[in-house]
């Protein structure tokens, strides 16, 4: 093993661990482990920045989230969207829930990962105005796992009502 491919098992372990670690002072060592380590390997340098961080997070996103979860969520969705109507999915990432929806995410590498078939991919940060859709577009738009990870959830939920129909749902 080389030093590049030592450092990146040794930067996937960090981050797996980082998981796990409640206490601050340890997160922020492990932290600054990684980051250190990142700067070594060409495909993660840069990370902890937004976009970086969800290129990495590609590669685990599918299996962080148990299927029986998956399929709850789902079945909740389509209870509540108007059947054959067009979906918008944010930050949808490797697992969209709603199929034939227009896919959205900052990471490309997320989009990457889909195996459901769906109408669209676009590569977007949704928290930059304006979206890459016309206006009353859609008829739902699904936010599953990720209004926690957005800092400005206005802009979002303004360019939401743009683009969504009248009696559009946001959920």
């Amino acid at each position: 093993m080389n030093l590049q491919e030592r450092a990146k098992e040794d930067f996937l372990n960090t981050l797996l661990r980082l998981s796990y670690i409640k206490d601050k002072t340890r997160r922020k060592q492990l932290i600054k482990k990684a980051k250190s380590l990142a700067e070594k390997i060409p495909e993660f340098k840069g990370w902890p920045k937004a976009k970086k961080f969800w290129d990495i997070e590609s590669s685990a996103w599918n299996v962080k989230i148990p299927n029986h979860v998956r399929r709850f969520i789902r079945k909740e969705l389509l209870n509540r969207i108007k059947p054959g109507g067009l979906n918008l999915a944010l930050g949808s990432g490797s697992y969209p829930y709603i199929k034939d929806s227009v896919l959205v995410d900052y990471s490309e590498k997320m989009l990457e990962q889909v195996i459901v078939k769906c109408k669209k991919k676009v590569i977007h940060n949704i928290q930059k105005i304006p979206w890459p859709f016309k206006d009353n577009q859609f008829d739902s738009i699904t936010a599953v796992f990720i209004l926690n990870y957005l800092k400005n959830l206005m802009h979002v939920f303004k360019e939401a009502r743009r683009v969504l129909k009248p009696m559009g749902k946001l959920i």
